[in-house]
């Protein structure tokens, strides 16, 4: 286990929480993915909530290669470390802003609405992440990042 699992897991422990992890699919994840990879149901439980989400792991962690170079699906669990520091908590809520912070750049209606979307999931993201935790929990959440 390395030192960022071991922080994930003092995290989830001095904060009460928990993750449960469910493989849902072999899938692509996001709009532009090119290859599939392993997609799972993630729930961060406390005892002031939890936050369900999808949670799609790097195609290193979905396909392994055999001896003779073919590549095998695995379905290796993303690490309680990959999922944490997936999560934000701090995003801006003015779309303007938001698009400028994370450099996105549209050119279609299409691309336009992909983007509000993804706004919108960081807010939601946000907001359950400050329910369920202390500015000082999030900062450390943050530190582990």
């Amino acid at each position: 286990m390395n030192e960022y699992e071991i922080q994930a897991r003092k995290w989830l422990k001095e904060t009460g929480s928990s993750l449960k992890i469910e493989f849902v699919a072999l899938d692509y994840h996001f709009s532009n993915d090119k290859e599939k990879r392993n997609i799972f149901d993630v729930t961060l439980s406390n005892k002031k909530g939890h936050y369900r989400f999808r949670f799609g792991t790097s195609i290193n962690n979905t396909y392994r290669k055999t001896f003779n170079g073919q590549l095998i699906h695995i379905k290796k669990k993303p690490t309680n470390y990959s999922i944490l520091a997936s999560l934000g908590f701090y995003y801006p809520s003015d779309f303007d802003e938001f698009i400028m912070e994370f450099g996105y750049i549209f050119d279609t209606e299409k691309e336009y609405i992909e983007v509000k979307a993804i706004h919108q999931a960081c807010l939601d993201e946000k907001q359950a992440l400050r329910k369920m935790y202390s500015q000082s929990e999030l900062e450390q959440l943050a530190e582990i990042n």
